[in-house]
């Protein structure tokens, strides 16, 4: 038995007995290593603890027991800390060191134990880290084992011996773990710092670690005693002594144990020079997805964490371990977040890396540029007084290391560029503010760094404020010259970032800030008033107005809510008398003001706060009141939404939804609500409609409805909602409402039952409030009601409130109630009703009654309302008297479209005539050819003889599209098909050959039209095909709408359009119009000769989206004619999406290919599965990669 198993099995047998106090003392001593500021306590006063240390943030105590199991470790922890208590030793977090074997779950019981009599475990130090120590510890291994002899130069694997679950870090490592354990021989397995080697390495059955300082004299007895299998040699780069001693000792004393060497990727060709017949095994960066699975299982699962260790981490699992254990222990919470953790991971690989020992400096000095070319090379070369050569070598080495991104850039007529930046951000700015603002000397000064690098000014202003924010101790602040002179005249996303940064580095600059992006916006809003403005200056002034609301949200820790409203308020009123909205401004405010971290909770008292502050808003001119209506609105929104993308989810959003608490709603809107009280005799009707919108959500969560993303408020959210929409309800009601605001208020409020009575009895019956006598959904027996006669019911109550409405006008001139009906129309708008108004209602009781409808028309056409009285229209139709002044009218107004409809349908003599020789091309759109259901035969005859032909064409073909679903029906609607046939005769076909495709009558009713004129008259049809064809400009046109049409022709009529275009530009797309599903006939094209190049009617680019065979077919067909690639680009959808998709798509359907019975289909189909098993691959990898630098569209 070799010593391991010797330590191992002393210190785990229950029945080998050592003195507690010999292992009291070895426990405090070893553990003096880690920290030397321990002071054991020796004796019958040790209070219950063992010995103390201290750290930054006080005492802490240290158990130590001696039990094997977790209930004697639980009950010696028990018993310390009540004797701690007992004892007034105010000390609460503890070490723990016993001889346990400690899994997550007792870890955990570990923990709660202490937690109930208020006490933190620090660390515990449980049986696996003592038997690591005593291993490399003789004089101890003596005392408490009585196992004699020198440092072992062998140990367990690493990383376990605190009792962790090492096994969280294999989470995505199938395919590297497997080719670590199949390998047969010996291995090099290399890997950037922090992507979990070592743990991969150590999951190898029987693998024994060489010790770092092992005693080379020594490893031969060790390995002869212990005959491992496998031996690992950690940092095998910086030992190639140690590699060779192993191949001496294994080849001398013909030992058969397997060696893996763990290197960095800068040190993997000096490691395979020594082990020429060795496999490789390249470990990489692991997704988001993977890491936050790891996280997730170490039980951090708060999204605002999981980001920042996920992008700290930047795709190493061994930095997101340590990065989530400092955060579940507390003490280095501020570490964490400040990158200073990540940063000394950095510093650590970089001193023992032996790159260079300017190493460290070189990367900080990077990051402080912002990044630097191999052009500007010669400048740092010359500022550290080296030499060019010495910082390529540096940084090309430290960039293989994966602690720099190397981009190369390459423009038209200019040597390639390679870019070395330090990634992520935090790391780059972690690195600066430790190298140049922190106690130590700064590796260059910061002026000479300007002089060497003019054109790094901008980068090193930046960072020198970044590295401010993330805790430097010696920060060097910018003036405000040097950021303006940094900043220059551009205002992107660069310099946008400065300001936010600025910004929040204190309330001078914050007010600095938000002076300079007013003068900003002062400036932007001035081109406004030229007449020669356009889209874009208007664009620029909203963005930048969102801008200034943005930096002023985010300005509030510094100036606080009230000096943030200010100038909030300030550049809002810039775009108000410019004559534009403010709300995307206001909006982009609250936004920021009001957000919480992802995923986090409201934060009540500061939302009290900032009501407070709204009431306190200016309101003595017309653009202040027009501002503050505005931020009231969004002020008093119970509820918001905040969308951001899932930390370790690629392409996956997390809709969080806020809504306040009961107890906070009254305290949050009362401000604001108070200050609406003062003002409401100025609330206009836009005001009225800003505020609305909040009122809406209010009665919606006191009503108990669902709000967004499936949010529901409790009784006493409800409760509260419905005290403050009330509250907001007399507010508004208070105002100068006009009937549409009434109306609007009214229908929000219905579902609290408050209604405010609206005295104009014509606005009532154009704009009900209430469906009339509302019935339930069944009826008094339980049975459900007749909806067709409730809805009747229904209609005939609002058409007689309209009736009685319009009474006292009718013995009044026609234009009295015009007059008065479209004066209600803006207001009817501002009501905002769910369906449409009763205004045609009053039209159509007009035309049931005996009156002259000439005097109505004209008086509805003078006051707007031509689309509205269109059933008058349709009377006067009838009667063949409109005077022709009056159609051109018509014919000029909105009410267009509806007056050709009614013409078709009941249009007759004079005026129909005169109504269709106006129509033009431009009124054959998707709506109008609906009304070609009921087209009388006289419309029919008339568009036929058109003088248009196009017109006529378009007009036969909104007619033939029915004309085909009723003959393919078999029906014919009471003899209203027959009478058009006979009006038109066989001269509809010949109208038809005048239609120009494209045009913009509907899809759908064009390819029915064809279809019937390919069934009534194949020959005119292919005359047409052929027409249309030949005018195509190649390559764009798939035929999508001829193909219903072409399928149906006879087999002689598609082989002589197939001979007339087989040498076509298009003749892929005309084949596959012409064919469809008919194999019978492509198989006969195919083998007739008229198919100059199978190859041609094959290929990715639209094939798939039309009517044609099964691929299987398509391959049998085309097998021994086509070359197979050819047939299987057909299978691929362009549509598919990205890459992995369409190759997840082509591997499926080449594996069905591949077993099919036909040979030749099957062999197609097992090349196709070889080429997209390979491309589906390489799409993986690639998309990987993408996700690991954090690209989730790449």
């Amino acid at each position: 038995m070799n010593l391991l198993d010797q330590i191992d099995r002393r210190l785990g047998d229950p029945d080998f007995y050592f003195s507690r106090d010999v292992f009291e003392r070895c426990a405090t001593d070893l553990l003096t290593e880690l920290y030397p500021s321990l002071v054991p306590i020796t004796g019958g006063s040790d209070d219950g603890r063992d010995a103390d240390t201290i750290d930054p943030d006080g005492t802490i105590s240290v158990l130590v027991t001696s039990a094997r199991d977790i209930k004697g470790v639980l009950e010696n922890l028990r018993r310390g800390c009540r004797q701690m208590v007992t004892k007034g030793v105010p000390n609460r977090r503890l070490i723990l060191a016993n001889l346990a074997v400690l899994n997550a779950s007792k870890r955990k019981q570990i923990h709660a134990a202490a937690k109930e009599l208020d006490f933190k475990i620090v660390e515990i130090y449980p049986r696996p880290w003592f038997a690591h120590r005593l291993r490399g510890n003789p004089e101890w291994r003596v005392s408490l084992l009585q196992l004699r002899g020198g440092v072992y130069t062998l140990s367990r694997p690493p990383g376990d011996e605190l009792g962790e679950d090492v096994a969280l870090t294999t989470v995505g490592r199938a395919a590297e773990i497997e080719m670590i354990s199949r390998a047969a021989g010996d291995l090099v397995v290399s890997g950037e710092p922090g992507v979990g080697k070592t743990h991969l390495v150590a999951k190898v059955a029987g693998a024994l670690f060489l010790e770092k300082l092992a005693d080379l004299s020594r490893l031969a007895d060790d390995l002869l005693e212990s005959h491992p299998t496998v031996v690992v040699v950690d940092d095998a780069g910086a030992r190639p002594e140690v590699v060779a001693e192993l191949l001496t000792i294994r080849r001398k004393h013909q030992l058969s144990y397997r060696l893996i060497a763990v290197c960095w990727p800068h040190e993997k060709e000096l490691v395979k020079d020594q082990l020429p017949a060795a496999q490789s095994v390249a470990v990489g960066r692991m997704t988001r997805s993977e890491l936050g699975a790891i996280l997730r299982g170490m039980g951090i699962t708060r999204d605002a964490i999981l980001r920042r260790i996920l992008d700290q981490s930047d795709g190493r699992p061994a930095w997101a371990v340590r990065l989530g254990t400092l955060l579940k222990d507390g003490s280095q919470w501020s570490d964490v977040l400040r990158g200073e953790s990540v940063r000394q991971e950095v510093r650590r690989y970089l001193r023992n890396s032996r790159i260079s020992v300017h190493a460290y400096e070189t990367v900080a000095t990077v990051a402080l540029l912002g990044g630097l070319k191999d052009t500007e090379f010669r400048d740092l070369a010359s500022v550290q007084g080296g030499s060019v050569q010495d910082v390529n070598a540096t940084l090309r080495k430290v960039a293989e290391s994966g602690l720099l991104d190397a981009t190369a850039t390459k423009l038209p007529g200019a040597d390639r560029v390679v870019t070395y930046t330090v990634q992520p951000d935090l790391l780059a700015a972690s690195l600066v503010a430790d190298a140049y603002f922190s106690s130590g000397v700064a590796p260059h000064p910061l002026a000479e760094l300007r002089a060497a690098f003019p054109g790094r000014q901008f980068d090193i202003v930046m960072n020198t404020i970044i590295a401010e924010l993330v805790g430097a101790s010696h920060p060097a602040r910018p003036t405000h010259e040097q950021v303006l002179a940094a900043l220059g005249t551009e205002l992107r996303d660069p310099q946008k970032n400065m300001l936010r940064y600025y910004s929040t580095l204190g309330p001078v600059e914050a007010t600095f800030v938000l002076k300079q992006m007013l003068k900003i916006l002062r400036s932007t809003v001035a081109n406004l008033e030229h007449s020669e403005v356009n889209a874009y200056v208007k664009n620029a002034a909203m963005l930048r107005g969102e801008f200034l609301a943005e930096l002023a949200g985010n300005s509030v820790p510094q100036i606080g809510y009230e000096a943030s409203l200010k100038h909030l308020a300030v550049g809002a009123a810039l775009l108000v008398e410019a004559g534009e909205d403010c709300a995307s401004c206001v909006g982009e405010y609250f936004e920021h003001v009001r957000s919480s971290d992802i995923g986090e909770s409201v934060q009540v008292a500061e939302l009290v706060k900032l009501s407070e502050a709204i009431g306190g808003m200016p309101t003595s001119t017309a653009t202040e009141r027009t501002v503050l209506f505005e931020v009231a609105a969004q002020g008093l929104a119970p509820s918001w939404e905040a969308n951001y993308m899932a930390p370790d989810k690629p392409r996956s959003f997390n809709l969080k939804s806020f809504l306040l608490p009961g107890s906070a709603m009254a305290d949050v809107a009362s401000p604001i609500l108070t200050r609406l009280e003062a003002v409401a005799g100025d609330i206009d009707n836009t005001a009225f409609g800003q505020l609305a919108k909040p009122l809406d959500t209010w009665v919606h969560t006191g009503a108990g409805y669902a709000l967004p993303a499936g949010l529901r408020a409790a009784e006493d959210q409800q409760a509260a909602a419905v005290d403050v929409a009330t509250r907001l309800a007399t507010v508004l009601a208070n105002s100068a409402l006009s009937p549409g605001s009434r109306r609007r208020l009214n229908g929000i409020c219905r579902p609290l039952n408050l209604r405010w009575p609206e005295p104009d009895p014509l606005f009532n019956s154009l704009a009900p409030l209430d469906d009339p006598d509302d019935a339930s959904d069944e009826d008094d027996e339980g049975e459900e009601p007749d909806y067709l006669a409730l809805h009747e019911k229904k209609e005939n109550e609002l058409r007689a409130r309209v009736v009685a409405a319009i009474a006292e006008y009718l013995d009044q001139a026609p234009t009295v109630l015009c007059a008065r009906l479209q004066q209600l129309q803006p207001e009817i708008r501002v009501a905002e009703l769910r369906g449409t108004d009763q205004t045609r209602g009053v039209f159509h009781h007009l035309a049931t009654l005996d009156i002259d409808p000439l005097p109505w028309v004209e008086a509805a056409l003078e006051h707007e309302l031509g689309w509205h009285a269109l059933p008058l229209i349709e009377k006067l139709m009838r009667t063949d008297t409109v005077p022709e002044p009056l159609l051109n009218r018509l014919l000029c107004g909105d009410s267009r479209a509806g007056v050709i409809g009614a013409a078709l349908e009941r249009g007759t003599g004079k005026s129909l005539q005169t109504i269709l020789n106006l129509v033009t091309e431009a009124d054959f759109d998707r709506q109008i050819w609906t009304s070609f259901v009921r087209v009388t035969p006289e419309a029919l005859k008339l568009l036929n003889e058109h003088t248009d032909r196009r017109v006529a064409a378009l007009g036969i073909a909104c007619w033939a599209g029915w004309f085909e679903y009723v003959n393919r029906r078999d029906t014919d609607d009471n003899g209203r098909l027959e009478a058009q046939l006979a009006a038109l005769g066989d001269t509809w076909t010949d109208t038809m050959m005048s239609l120009e495709i494209p045009n913009k009558i509907d899809d759908h009713a064009l390819e029915r039209a064809l279809v019937a004129l390919a069934g009534t008259a194949p020959s005119k049809f292919s005359d047409l095909f052929i027409r249309h064809v030949e005018k195509v400009q190649y390559p764009l046109n798939d035929f999508d709408e001829w193909a219903p049409a072409t399928h149906t022709l006879p087999a002689d009529q598609k082989t002589a359009l197939w001979a007339r275009f087989n040498e076509h530009p298009c003749k892929r797309e005309v084949f596959w119009a012409i064919a469809g599903k008919d194999t019978a006939w492509i198989e006969a094209r195919l083998s007739d000769g008229s198919v100059p190049d199978p190859n041609e009617l094959l290929g990715r680019s639209g094939f798939q989206r039309r009517e044609c065979p099964p691929i299987e077919d398509i391959a049998a067909l085309f097998a021994g004619k086509a070359e197979p690639e050819r047939i299987l680009a057909s299978i691929a959808d362009p549509m598919a999406g990205g890459d992995v998709e369409l190759a997840e798509q082509m591997v499926e359907q080449t594996q069905k290919l591949a077993g099919s019975d036909n040979p030749d289909v099957a062999e197609i189909g097992e090349q196709g599965v070889q080429t997209w098993a390979r491309r589906l691959a390489a799409a993986k990898k690639e998309a990987r990669e993408a996700e690991i630098r954090g690209d989730p569209w790449p």
